[in-house]
């Protein structure tokens, strides 16, 4: 996986391999239509969710450090969010 101070807005988080794919997918909790839970599936969502990831990345004009910390931005010791 790269480093966070590598990845742009073009560039891809890559999927995990086939075999993990199928590992996830194989060994998902017992839950309504885990029938339909399979590699192919995940590599979709996960595809998905990188193109989503990188395009409001690119809106952003942030590094992805900036993106990521207004995104979700770390509590302070009080217990407030710094944002």
């Amino acid at each position: 996986m790269p480093d966070v101070g590598e990845l742009g807005a073009n560039s891809r988080t890559p999927a995990p391999s086939p075999e993990e794919l199928e590992s996830l997918a194989a060994t998902a909790p017992p839950m309504t239509g885990a029938e339909y839970l399979t590699a192919s599936v995940l590599r979709s969502l996960w595809e998905d969710i990188d193109a989503a990831f990188r395009s409001e990345l690119a809106e952003s004009r942030q590094s992805v450090q900036d993106f990521l910390k207004h995104k979700n931005p770390a509590p302070s010791p009080d217990g407030k969010s710094r944002a």
